[in-house]
């Protein structure tokens, strides 16, 4: 640690003392400082050199009587500039091991001896020896002064008093704190009492306060001369690999600026894979604070979702096989890893691992050294490390045997075949030997079998594909790296920096670059499904970019337009200089090389090649070519290949492969089509490798080849002796057509009619589980199926419409609706319950998720109804159904209809798994069980409702409750814990509790800034809701600076009309208009009234909301006229919509009162705000803010009227209840006051 002047805090409390600062507001001393507890309070003060004065502190943790003299401080505010803490260095505590003195040891604190005339502190530094082999048995050592101790002090027990607190440091290293002069009438103030600081670890209670404060855990190293040489090389390995693992190369960016690591990483999410591969058709996660993904339950709800962030699925596992498609991040997340763990900046679930060091192994780079079997010793050599030969004797043993190694091998599918068993070998013998070690290997899904590595208690996890929010944070983040490079590259060649105008232009540019391809993702199907992956999503950027956001829809015009930029207009848009020799190569020159080199490397079923067989298969096509009449030879081909196109790369000095398997699929299949070799693809069309390779042969063949080529696939599907087999040879075949853009007519039905049997075999149980490959097969052909997918069909109904689900568009809801009604006039059939359950509950997913909640609230209803009829009201089968009929009623705004839902269901549900008999809501649920994440979730939903209600009284309590148990069954850190305290303190702001409810935000958002990051959902809905509570106080300044921060954060990582970006939205207006900023305010509600009509439609009481403010806007500006259409017509929507007693309907009404009463008309202003309070006092009491503010605009428009007494007494008993119930600082008691005075 580095311990810089301004860490260095003089305390004052009940004494005087010293102390050191763990971040700007963290203060560790003793706690003998402090007043005995139980006796009258004392003011706390800390104070550094060139900080901000002496500061309240407020202690946050003290050891118990009988433990160690600590105690651990939080200021008020800011101790030292935030500049200066953010330079404060990383903290290293010293474990002080043995009883050999420690010489060299110093203390800085504010000695009784240093004071100057008037008290003046000053700091001293005392030099000396530290023996642990004193006090043994007390968990305290000593210091002994190796300089002449001070004689006694005026006015002070000892000339150390002061000292007290004070950092005792070791190379760098704090070991503890000065605790006392021990004994100073024999040792004559020689020796000063110690108390270490790391045996304070073992406290749980003290290292959840570090782990909620600190920016990283504390970091813990030995003090012996191997230890300190060991560190210190530790140190220079860190370094290295923030250097070799910390920078990223970008697709469609300029190689020359790699990007850096800490800025490229995107949180994926992950699936857990049990013994049984789970359905690709799995439900998607249900929707929870923040609009974020809520695991489910095991029992209650449906089969677990068992998915999350991965840094969230490796925590508590100890080993695991990560498995994802080539692209998808798993190199990326290694190096992540890798980078974060050496430099101790891992957050949330993966903090365990901080200041572990990792190694990086790639086993492709273990195979060509011809080492499969290395020793730890080796493992830096293996990974190329520039430090290897500089590493202590035996350190790698050390560490692997202390535990505090992190594994890393990337690429068990990156070796041969026949080499896999060797490496699987190699892993058991290593970690038998070193059983605590930290492992991640990563793997393509069908590298290896699976539960491959299960014997040696790995566990199995699935990079997921990128969801719309992770897709909308790479494409953030790609414009913002393209940009820069964009500026870097207009200030090298221009000769004077850009103008403010050339850089906003620049900026607006890439901005709506990047809003169009959001826009373009969001309305193409196709182009969403091939922006999953980071790699592929990276090529749609530079697409995008290059065409000016003419982005084609189909897949094989998108891979041809990704080539022409790769081998023809890169270059030119780089200025890249033509070949030395003078020489320009064409597209078909270049791409006759790749072709035979791709179909090589297929046909020998490698992705990787070496050096001298890509120099063999351009040597075969060169003869043929331009090229070789200019001169050129293989080696200048292949250079050129790999430094110009950006297809190939050399992953060492021998060996070469395609950036992207798709590239390699994509030109074999090329090669396959001209030379008609269909008799090849045929026969290989079994091997599930070869899929793609033969769909792309497809779409490539002119339109007579393609019905020529379907039909050998057909026919060597027929001859295929192995059933399975020719199964997916049939749907292998049925999923070339859509790379079929122009098909013979009989072709395409010859091709349908081999699939129609093969849908008739699937097993009859929706819940049947099928081999993953046959469901990506039945989904590739998406709506090329859609003639087999007709209401009269006779096809197995459940799987029809699990297809149209999958499918999506208005044609396939159309068509789940008409199966919907066929259903439901054939009931009595014997499949007719298990049709009607799984048709309904796949059309109303599908409303679901198409924002069609009109439509999708009938047919949950229907599916509700029928599944109470099969299984019996309150059976756990029809929880699932219920929720969700609940939160579209929710959804919709329509709380009559779900509050009495959830209110059932969480009583039923808790009824079926024997939690809450003591009461509903007690939480008596074992944590643990499979049931308790499902009850967490219903409490957390009917929490929802409660708050849109009004009803606080009955949330608050809802939403203590929930807190607890939901911090006991996922972690404090977790986003479940962190979302349920983010409602909590949305209750405590909606009651008025404005004080406590700041409060409550400023520590939850501390700590999920902390666990999740700033621009994660959970946080950014937590930031508005903060920002709200300030807004809500009066403190418009801070509020303003707030939202404006996070809206444009939620802009940048979720989108423009992301719901918690609208929401952010509007509540920066509505401060804007409370501060009288109209023409700022009235452009964003304008703003977001049109999107949210556009995303949630006109009757949303969200849309209400946004033109309720709109209104009001208009009215402080003067528009009266516009302002009263405007209520008028949305309060009449609102009433035909959700009520005339919803919320929203409320509020409407509320302000069309204090509108009328604005304009003149008191009378009628009178009449109706009476209605209004009538009405919120019996939906929500009379203690609720929203019938307080009613109260006062009554008041008000008496006054207006002219009846002061009546307006008078009103008003005196609404400051009455505001007094007793809200605060007398609560702004809306300072309204009230000042009414009754003017």
């Amino acid at each position: 640690m580095s311990l810089t002047a301004q860490r260095v805090a003089a305390i004052r409390a009940a004494g005087q003392g010293s102390g050191v600062l763990l971040t700007g507001r963290l203060v560790l001393t003793v706690a003998h400082l402090l007043p005995p507890e139980g006796t009258a309070p004392v003011r706390i003060e800390a104070a550094v050199p060139g900080g901000r004065g002496w500061v309240r502190c407020t202690p946050l943790w003290r050891a118990p009587l009988d433990g160690a003299d600590v105690t651990l401080l939080l200021a008020a505010g800011d101790l030292v500039r935030r500049e200066v803490a953010a330079g404060f260095s990383p903290l290293h505590w010293g474990r002080i091991e043995g009883l050999d003195p420690v010489p060299l040891c110093h203390a800085i604190g504010y000695p009784a001896a240093g004071r100057e005339d008037g008290g003046v502190l000053r700091s001293h530094q005392l030099v000396g020896t530290l023996a642990p082999g004193t006090g043994l048995g007390t968990g305290r050592h000593t210091l002994t002064t190796q300089h002449q101790p001070p004689g006694p002090v005026g006015g002070a027990d000892s000339p150390w008093s002061g000292m007290s607190g004070a950092p005792v440091i070791f190379n760098g290293l704090l070991l503890g704190l000065a605790t006392a002069d021990l004994a100073p009438e024999v040792w004559s103030h020689s020796q000063l009492g110690l108390v270490p600081v790391v045996p304070l670890l073992d406290t749980p209670e003290f290292t959840r306060q570090l782990a909620r404060r600190l920016p990283a855990p504390v970091r813990i190293q030995g003090i012996s001369a191997q230890e300190r040489q060991d560190a210190a090389f530790e140190e220079r390995y860190a370094r290295s690999i923030g250097k070799e693992h910390g920078r990223l190369k970008i697709f469609g960016l300029p190689q020359s600026l790699p990007w850096d690591l800490g800025t490229a990483y995107l949180s994926l999410q992950a699936v857990q894979l049990s013994d049984t591969q789970r359905s690709a058709d799995s439900p998607a996660p249900r929707r929870g604070y923040g609009n974020t993904a809520v695991p489910s339950g095991d029992t209650l709800l449906g089969p677990p979702e068992r998915r999350g962030r991965v840094e969230g699925m490796l925590k508590s596992r100890r080993r695991v096989l990560l498995r994802g498609q080539a692209g998808s991040g798993k190199t990326t997340l290694l190096q992540w890893l890798a980078v974060n763990a050496v430099a101790g900046t891992l957050v949330g679930e993966l903090a365990e691992l901080n200041y572990r060091v990792p190694f990086v192994l790639r086993l492709r780079t273990m195979f060509q050294l011809r080492n499969l079997q290395p020793v730890p010793a080796e493992f830096l050599a293996m990974d190329r490390s520039p430090v290897a030969d500089s590493q202590p004797p035996g350190w790698a043993d050390r560490l692997f045997a202390a535990g505090r190694a992190v594994l890393l091998v990337d690429g068990l599918d990156e070796i041969p075949q026949g080499e896999r068993d060797e490496a699987g070998e190699w892993l058991a013998e290593l970690l038998a030997s070193y059983p605590n070690c930290f492992t991640l290997v990563t793997v393509r899904p069908s590298g290896v079998p699976a539960q491959w590595l299960s014997h040696l208690r790995f566990e199995e996890l699935l990079l997921c594909p990128m969801d719309e929010w992770d897709r909308n944070r790479f494409v953030e983040r790609w414009h913002q790296a393209a940009l820069a490079a964009e500026r870097a590259a207009a200030e090298a060649t221009a000769p004077e920096q850009l103008t403010e105008d050339e850089l906003a232009a620049l900026e607006e540019q890439f901005r709506g670059m990047k809003n169009i391809l959001r826009r373009t993702l969001r309305q193409s199907p196709e182009l969403e499904l091939l922006t999953d992956s980071p790699l592929l999503c990276a090529m749609i950027c530079a697409l995008h970019r290059d065409w000016e956001g003419a982005l084609p829809r189909r897949k094989m015009e998108l891979y041809e337009l990704a080539l022409d930029m790769l081998l023809l207009r890169r270059d030119k848009q780089r200025r890249v200089a033509v070949e030395p020799a003078g020489y320009q190569y064409g597209r078909e020159e270049q791409l006759a090389p790749l072709q035979r080199m791709a179909r090589w490397l297929v046909l020998n079923g490698q992705h990787e090649g070496d050096r001298s067989d890509a120099l063999r298969q351009i040597a075969q096509v060169l003869p043929s070519l331009p090229a070789a009449r200019a001169g050129l030879d293989a080696e200048q081909m292949l250079r050129h290949l790999v430094e110009r196109t950006g297809l190939l790369t050399e992953t060492s000095v021998d060996t070469f492969e395609f950036v992207h398997r798709t590239f390699q699929d994509y030109l074999a299949g090329l090669e396959f089509a001209q030379d008609r070799d269909f008799g090849l693809l045929a026969g290989r069309a079994a091997d599930e490798h070869w899929a793609d390779v033969v769909r792309m042969a497809v779409g490539h063949c002119s339109h007579g080849d393609r019905g020529r080529l379907l039909h050998r696939l057909l026919v060597a599907a027929d001859e295929c002796p192995d059933p399975r087999e020719a199964r997916w040879m049939r749907l292998v075949t049925a999923s070339c057509l859509p790379y079929a853009s122009v098909l013979a007519e009989n072709v395409r039905a010859e091709v349908l009619a081999g699939v129609e049997p093969l849908l008739r075999l699937y097993p009859v149980e929706a819940e049947a589980a099928y081999e993953q490959r046959e469901w990506q097969g039945l989904f590739a052909i998406g709506e090329d199926l859609l003639p087999l997918l007709t209401p009269d069909t006779d096809l197995p109904l459940w799987l029809v419409c699990r297809l149209l689900e999958r499918m999506g568009g208005e044609e396939a809801l159309s068509r789940l609706a008409a199966i919907n009604s066929r259903i439901a006039a054939e009931q009595g059939s014997p499949d007719s319950s298990r049709d009607a359950l799984a048709s309904r509950e796949v059309l109303a997913r599908a409303y679901q998720e198409a924002g069609d909640l009109a439509r999708a609230i009938p047919v949950l209803e229907q599916l509700v109804t029928l599944a109470e009829a099969v299984k019996g009201p309150g059976h756990p089968d029809t929880f699932g159904p219920r929720l969700r009929l609940a939160d579209a009623y929710l959804d919709s705004g329509q709380l009559s209809g779900a509050l009495p839902r959830y209110q059932q269901l969480l009583a039923d549900a808790e009824a079926a798994t024997g939690a809450g008999q003591g009461g509903a809501g007690d939480g008596t649920t074992a944590a643990g069980t499979p049931a308790a994440a499902d009850l967490l979730h219903i409490r957390g939903r009917l929490g929802a409702a409660y708050l849109q209600a009004g009803a606080i009284g009955q949330a608050i309590p809802l939403l203590e409750d929930l807190t607890a148990q939901t911090e006991d069954l996922h972690g404090p850190e977790s986003g479940e814990a962190l979302a349920a305290r983010g409602s909590h303190a949305a209750a405590l702001r909606d009651a008025g509790v404005l004080a406590k409810a700041i409060t409550t935000f400023e520590w939850l958002l501390m700590d999920a800034e902390h666990a999740l990051g700033e621009d994660h959902p959970i946080t950014l809905v937590i930031r508005t809701d903060a920002a709200a509570a300030l807004a809500e106080a009066g403190d418009l300044s801070r509020a303003i600076a707030a939202l404006e921060q996070v809206q444009a954060d939620a802009v940048r990582a979720l989108g423009e009309d992301y719901p918690a970006t609208l929401t952010a939205s509007l509540r920066l207006a509505a401060a804007y208009a409370d501060a009288g900023d109209l023409f700022r305010a009235v452009p964003l509600l304008e703003a977001v009234d049109l999107a949210r009509t556009r995303v949630l439609g006109e009757r949303h009481p969200a849309t209400f909301s946004a033109r309720r403010h709109l209104a009001v806007a208009y009215l402080d500006q003067g528009e009266a006229a516009l302002a009263f259409d405007l209520l008028h017509s949305t309060l009449e929507r609102a009433r035909r919509s959700v009520g005339d007693q919803h919320p929203e309907s409320l509020a409407l009404r509320h302000e069309l009162g204090v509108a009328t009463r604005r304009v003149g008309d008191a009378r009628q202003a009178l009449g109706l705000l009476r209605e209004v309070l009538n009405d919120r006092w019996a939906l929500l009491g009379e203690r609720h803010p929203d019938t307080l503010r009613t109260r006062h605009q009554l008041a008000k428009a008496y006054w207006a009227a002219g009846d002061s007494v009546e307006a008078a007494q009103l008003a005196g008993r609404t400051l009455a209840l505001c007094l007793t119930y809200l605060s007398a600082g609560h702004p809306l008691t300072v309204a009230v006051r000042e009414s009754l005075r003017g």
